[in-house]
């Protein structure tokens, strides 16, 4: 099977764009999706066709954090193409942490982190 389409996923969902070759009319696109370690696919909705750019478009949803999926795309009842992509972890790395306690004055963060690793600010036990 081909490779093209394109995922763009979030935490529990995926936007799925494909051009096919002719416009599959009202019915749209054909999708199935499975988790990447899965023998299984799910039918998904069908994908609807938008004239103004021949591409077809739609999303998956209630799909799990962190994890890779493989989605295929068609017309009629042949899948043409795959694609793999995965949802955003909800597991980030903290770097250091900073309690803050209780206090009338506005917080000025002054640390931020980078994408290994975030500063997380959190309130010290029993502050306001």
């Amino acid at each position: 099977m081909a490779a093209g389409g394109k995922a763009v996923t979030t935490f529990h969902a995926a936007g799925l764009y494909w051009t096919p070759t002719s416009n599959p009319g009202s019915t749209g696109c054909i999708v199935q999706y499975k988790q990447s370690t899965d023998s299984t696919w799910r039918q998904g909705f069908n994908l609807w066709y938008d004239s103004r750019n021949n591409e077809c478009r739609g999303s998956i949803v209630d799909l799990t954090p962190g994890t890779s999926y493989d989605f295929q795309m068609g017309v009629g009842s042949t899948y043409a193409v795959q694609t793999s992509a995965s949802t955003w972890n909800e597991q980030f790395p903290i770097a250091k942490t900073i309690t803050v306690g209780s206090q009338s004055t506005t917080l000025n963060v002054t640390e931020s982190g980078s994408a290994s690793g975030y500063v997380l600010y959190q309130a010290a036990p029993g502050a306001v």
